[in-house]
Parts: C-alpha cells; sequence; structure tokens
C-alpha cells in the first residue's frame, strides 16, 4: 500500500469518529460478542498485520493505546476519538476529502457506497487497531424489536407519543393491496416529516392451519437518510396502536368519573381495550358483551371487576363508555339505546361494507375521527350515512390533528369516536417503542 493512501485512510479514520461512539457501540453488540470479535480479528492483524480479501470489517480503531474496554468517547479530546477503519473493501478512499466530524447518519451515507471492491489493507504499524466490530452491524445497524418490548411500554407512555406524533406537520399515507384468491398481502405506508418513514405489511391467508392468519412487520426509516432504522414485532404495533388510538380520544372525550364501561366484541382487541380503558380509568367496573357468551366469560374471567353483559341494550345504556370492536357488517349498536353524557368509541370497521352504529347513533353525537383521509371515504360507518345524506362531511368536529378541539361542549352531549387506524398511527407506536427498547 502507498504511503499516500495510508494517510487517506488514517484521515478517515479521524473523521468519522462520532459514527461509533461508545455508547452506540455497547448498545449494538453487547460487552460479550464485543469481545469476541475482537479476539478473533487482532489474533489475525498481529500475525500479517492485514485482512484477506474476503474480509469485510469495519475496525474501530484508536490513536495510540488505550483500554479497550474502556469506551468512555471524548469528543473534546481528538486523541482520544473512538473510530472506523475500513478494511477489506475500501474502495476509492483516496478521492475522499474530509469535511470535518460527521454524525452516524451521514457517515453512513458517505461510507456505504464505498463498500464495493475487495481489497487487502495493511494496517500500519503505529495504527494497531484496539476494538474490531463487524461492517454488517455498524453499518446496517438494524435493529429487531421483538414483542418482549411489550413489557417496558405503557399505555400514558403511547397516549403521549400519539399526542405528540400529531403536533408534527401531518403524515402522508398510502396503501397497497395485492390478493391471490383468499389470501391478501396489505402494506400501509407513513412518512411524517421530523419522525421518519414506515411501512407495516400485513399478511392474510385465512386457511393457515397451525400458524396465526395475520402476520407481518413493521419497517422503520430514518426520516434523516432513508436507511432502515428497525423492524418491529407487527402483533406488538398494531395492539398498542388500535387500543391507544381510541383511549387518547376518550381522556379527552369521555368524562373522567366514568364508572362503568362496556366492551362490544371479546376477541384480541378486546383484551387490549380492557387492559388500555383499565390503565386509564382505574376505578371503573367493566361488562363485556359478545355474540357468544363463553368467549365474553374467557375475557372476564382474566380481569377482576370485570362481569359478562346478557342483553346489549340494557348494557349499553347503562355504561358510561361504550367501546366497540367488532367484524359485523351491520349496526349492532342502536341510536335509541343511547343516553346523554355517554361517549361512543368505534374501532371494528374498515371497509366500506361494514358498520358498527346506526344512523341515529350517529345524528344524536358530536362526531370525531382519528383521520379524516383514512374514514371519511374509505370506511362504512362514515362513508355510508354521509353518501346518503343522513349526516355531512362537515358534521366531522375534528380530527386527532386538532386535538385541542377533542372537548365537550356540555356534560350531557354524546361523543363519538371512530377509530379508523392507519399506517401514521402505526409509524408514531413503532417509533415509541423503538426509543422505549433502545432506553432499556
Amino acid at each position: 500500500m502507498s504511503g499516500e493512501l495510508q494517510e487517506h485512510l488514517l484521515e478517515l479514520v479521524r473523521r468519522v469518529a462520532l459514527f461509533a461512539g461508545s455508547v452506540w457501540l455497547e448498545r449494538t453488540l453487547g460487552q460479550g460478542r464485543r469481545e469476541i470479535l475482537e479476539r478473533s480479528l487482532l489474533q489475525r492483524l498481529e500475525s500479517g498485520g492485514k485482512l484477506s480479501d474476503d474480509d469485510t470489517a469495519v475496525t474501530a480503531v484508536f490513536d495510540h493505546p488505550m483500554n479497550a474496554t474502556d469506551l468512555t468517547f471524548h469528543p473534546a479530546e481528538p486523541r482520544q476519538d473512538l473510530a472506523l477503519l475500513l478494511v477489506g473493501q475500501v474502495h476509492d478512499v483516496a478521492s475522499y476529502t474530509p469535511r470535518g466530524y460527521m454524525t452516524s447518519e451521514a457517515a453512513g451515507r458517505l461510507l456505504r457506497p464505498r463498500l464495493r471492491s475487495k481489497r487487502a489493507v495493511t494496517f500500519p504499524s503505529h495504527a494497531r487497531p484496539s476494538v474490531v466490530v463487524s461492517s454488517e452491524i455498524c453499518l446496517m445497524s438494524v435493529e429487531i424489536v421483538p414483542v418482549e418490548a411489550e413489557e417496558l411500554l405503557t399505555w400514558q407512555g403511547v397516549i403521549d407519543a400519539l399526542d405528540a406524533g400529531h403536533r408534527l406537520p401531518e403524515a402522508e399515507v398510502a396503501d397497497s393491496v395485492l390478493r391471490r384468491g383468499q389470501d391478501t398481502l396489505l402494506s400501509r405506508s407513513a412518512w411524517i416529516d421530523g419522525l421518519g418513514m414506515a411501512v407495516k405489511t400485513a399478511t392474510i391467508f385465512p386457511e393457515n392451519p397451525d400458524v396465526p392468519t395475520v402476520n407481518g412487520g413493521v419497517s422503520l426509516y430514518s426520516d434523516i437518510d432513508g436507511t432502515l432504522e428497525a423492524i418491529v414485532d407487527f402483533h406488538l404495533v398494531t395492539k398498542w396502536k388500535t387500543a391507544g388510538d381510541s383511549i387518547l380520544a376518550a381522556t379527552r372525550l369521555a368524562h373522567p368519573e366514568s364508572s362503568e364501561i362496556l366492551i362490544v366484541g371479546a376477541g384480541t382487541v378486546g383484551r387490549s381495550l380492557r387492559e388500555a380503558y383499565g390503565a386509564i380509568f382505574p376505578r371503573a367496573e367493566f361488562v363485556v358483551w359478545n355474540r357468544t357468551p363463553e368467549r365474553a366469560r374467557r375475557l372476564a374471567n382474566v380481569y377482576a371487576d370485570t362481569r359478562i353483559a346478557v342483553d346489549l341494550a340494557e348494557a349499553v345504556t347503562a355504561a358510561d363508555i361504550v367501546t366497540c370492536a367488532t367484524m359485523t357488517t351491520e349496526p349492532i349498536i342502536r341510536g335509541q339505546w343511547l343516553r346523554p353524557g355517554q361517549h361512543l368509541d368505534l374501532i371494528g370497521a374498515y371497509r366500506l361494507d361494514m358498520r358498527e352504529a346506526d344512523d341515529e347513533a350517529l345524528v344524536r353525537s358530536r362526531l370525531f375521527v382519528d383521520s379524516r383521509e383514512t374514514t371519511l371515504d374509505h370506511i362504512g360507518e362514515l362513508s355510508d350515512p354521509i353518501g346518503r345524506g343522513v349526516i355531512e362531511r362537515g358534521s366531522v368536529v375534528a380530527d386527532l390533528y386538532d386535538l385541542e378541539a377533542f372537548r365537550r361542549t356540555n356534560e350531557d352531549e354524546i361523543t363519538l369516536f371512530k377509530n379508523g387506524g392507519g399506517a401514521h398511527l402505526d409509524l408514531m407506536i413503532a417509533k415509541h417503542i423503538l426509543e422505549v427498547w433502545r432506553r432499556r
């Protein structure tokens, strides 16, 4: 290797120090894995002073001897900067002119295109590496957030994340659907300036014999350079997004002293609603109604202060909050059952042919939605009565991008919230889950 190339390599090392800050290294690798990689490659480097053409390592280098386990980062002391040296796949490094220190995102943008050709690199004697990590981890640091992250989450934290997300610029969203017979591939994407991008993909295979019929994943992308940041468990995001959306609205629209909450539908979402509403209204008693009473009984047996309802009409009238998560296509909540001061939370309908509440329920209520864009024209709960002139588009008071409008004007009014979902909510929740996971 020419002296000129060596100097450029060393300059590159010094200038990308921020890309491998010690806290980031420890979080990504963990102490044990880092030490294994360190020992393995250091032995080879010390024996021959170079890596083979097949190596794709990224090596962290200290300018002077330092304890390899002491990864304290000192940006104010350049001689102790932890830095990266590309070895094994350095490409055209001589044409690179450093421009000072960079953030990890900027360094990643710069370095990835240079990993193209395979070329052995000899280390200068005064630049022996002290810590070695893999290029796959450093340059493509994609975190996998498992379902175990759930034990770190709180419903209040989710409410706060959704509140904060709706104070950012309004999301751009798009959906795509592919089908093969009964099987469906649904992808929902969102981009929020200042937060990032997400693509949530769901696969629905109704005939699956031994695995769940609905599966998928949520991919998070950096708002800075578009790189893949994390893959978050699909079911985790769906659970906390769906129930979190509803309780955000309920904290603003329902009476704080609500003492009886009716859950209509005892499926997976019904369980999430019991947990979410129970966290926000801890003194409330819960009633569960389901078309099949046995399923309602199974849910009620899991939680304290929870009983089943036999008569839906009586249960609706008695409740302060009615939250409904069913797969019905015909309305099951009748407006004639409602009484002044109630809050009605509708979740189940997500297609144009689906409704959970009848026309009278909508006419008697002040209407709110999570997103005008995802509900007014795409879900039968609102598009059907709007199309028939029962209500107008202007009947919807606000969506969550106008949070200050989410309030009662009097104690007796009935409020109705349509939870329509959307990829922008998946993005807000997935990003929150990732941040909580990183702080663990």
